[in-house]
Order: C-alpha cells, then structure tokens, then sequence
C-alpha cells in the first residue's frame, strides 16, 4: 500500500507560487482556504526558514510513489509545506 500525500499549490501575498505538501487528513484543504505555510527561503549565505499565509489555489491527493506525483513535483519543485488551516470558503452554488 501506497503512501498517500497532499499536493497544493498555494500564492503568497506577493503573488509568489509555492508547491506545498499537507497531510491527506486536514479538513478544509479547499481551492482559496486560507493557509499558513512553511517553507525554506534563500538569505544571505543560508536558508532561512519562513512562515506565511497564502491562498490555496489547487490542491490534490495522491499516491507519494506515484507517477502524478513525480509528474507534479518535476513541473515545479516541491519547497514547503501546510502548517494550519486558517479559513474555510463555504461552497455556494
């Protein structure tokens, strides 16, 4: 059995986009919940770790051993990670 894993690509403020991995468990990982995320960030000579809000603008579940995985993580380098849900968007139709 495969492990599973959370794909999202989230924007920061800025308008910087961050391929995050979340746990497959977290209630309210939504496309445009409000996240806060952790990532690593280039300063100076070392990398700094950062935390941020961000929007979630896609986000998927998927086998880690998987060939979407793989495909995913070669489009764009996988560089941070979901710490806490902040706010969900109530669906309306």
């Amino acid at each position: 059995m495969s492990e599973k894993i959370g794909l999202a690509l989230a924007e920061l403020e800025d308008r910087h986009e961050i391929l995050c991995e979340f746990p497959p468990a977290v209630s309210g990982m939504t496309r445009r919940a409000k996240v806060i995320i952790e990532f690593k960030e280039f300063s100076f000579d070392s990398f700094v770790k950062r935390q941020k809000f961000a929007t979630i603008e896609a986000c998927c579940i998927v086998d880690k051993n998987s060939d979407v995985y793989d495909t995913i993580t070669q489009c764009k380098s996988l560089n941070g990670r979901v710490i806490g849900v902040v706010t969900v968007r109530k669906f309306s139709e």
